[in-house]
Formats: structure tokens, sequence, C-alpha cells
């Protein structure tokens, strides 16, 4: 699958306002807020690791359509980068994104795809503040797409709170706990561990 991404730019900012939504579960319950609290390990989106495997198999030809790009993009990943082709995947990760929302909208599973390809790239360059804003955005794509409860919009919230947790500058923690906070009570629930860990943090 392939997708798009949005740190702040032309996607635009996810608002506290945009998880206040009717359809919101207020409160997980045990079972579900004992889950979020047994599985916070960052784990590398499905979509990718699929994309991988198939890239694998197949050498992709240079001039290939989306899938492909994405499939070669994605099984690059499955070596290890140096700071270069990282930053020239991300610069390709983008060129794809941009092509795809243009083409399809900003809701297709495609452009989903590619922009959590993004957030696992700034994830590999240790940019943890930028995966966490970018699985932030995911996550509400996959929220307005499949429900705050659906499988994908909680593993990409879990991965954004894994994020936050590997934020060392504080003040930058504090700004990313913030955008996440409404997130993390929407999708986990305000008695999950995820969100409690961040209003501590937060001082709330």
């Amino acid at each position: 699958m392939l997708q798009d991404d949005q740190q702040a730019g032309p996607w635009g900012i996810v608002t506290p306002e945009f998880w206040a939504k009717p359809d919101a579960k207020p409160d997980p319950g045990p079972a579900e807020a004992a889950e979020w609290e047994d599985d916070l390990r960052y784990e590398e989106p499905a979509a990718v690791a699929a994309a991988r495997t198939a890239a694998s198999q197949r050498p992709p030809l240079p001039e290939a359509g989306h899938a492909a790009r994405f499939a070669a993009l994605a099984g690059k990943l499955s070596k290890p980068q140096t700071g270069l082709t990282l930053l020239l995947a991300a610069a390709e990760a983008v060129q794809l994104d941009q092509e795809l929302s243009a083409a399809r909208g900003p809701s297709d599973p495609n452009v989903i795809g590619v922009r959590e390809l993004r957030a696992l790239i700034a994830h590999l360059q240790g940019q943890r503040a930028e995966a966490a804003r970018l699985y932030l955005h995911v996550t509400g794509l996959q929220a307005t797409a499949a429900g705050l409860g659906h499988d994908l919009t909680k593993a990409n919230a879990q991965r954004a709170f894994a994020e936050w947790r590997s934020i060392a500058d504080p003040v930058e923690r504090a700004a990313v706990g913030r955008d996440i906070l409404p997130m993390l009570t929407a999708v986990a629930g305000p008695k999950a561990k995820p969100t409690r860990e961040v209003q501590a943090a937060l001082g709330k």
C-alpha cells in the first residue's frame, strides 16, 4: 500500500477538536486499556513489511508505476542505510507522496501508506518528533477512513506514542505530547496507560 504524509505542511494540523467526535469512545474499558499497557513497542507498518517482501522478489523497473516505486523504496529500507541514503529515501517518499496526493486525494489508502513510510524513514533517521507527528497524522487519516477502534488506527496511535517516548529534548517532547494527547484520549481512552503517561509528563 502507499500513502501521503503530514508534519505541519500542506496537509494541515490535526487539532484537538478533530478527536472530539461523537463516535469517540471516552473510555475503552479495562480490557482495551490493558492492551495498550502491554503493547507499547514500535512496530513496522504492515504495508511497508509487505512491500519489502515484494521488492526483494522482483527488482522494479526505473520507470515503474507508483506501487512499484513504493515497493522499491520500502525494499531499500530492509538493508542498513547511511544518513545520505535515508535522506534520499525521504526526498523520494515526499515526491511520491505529492504525486499520489494530487492524483488520488489524501484519504486514498495508497496515500496513507506512503505517509506511513515517511514516518518510518523519520524513525530510522532518529527524528523522533517528526516521526511522532507523521504517525499522528496517519492516525487521523485512518480514524476518518476506518474509525477510532480500527486496528490500523490503534497501531499508528501506538507508533506515535512510542516515538514521543523517545524524544530527548524536553521542550520538543512537551510540544509533541500536547499534540498527541487528544488523539490518545480518543483512541486509547483517558484511563489507558499511554494517555496517563503523557498527561503526567505534561503535568496534567
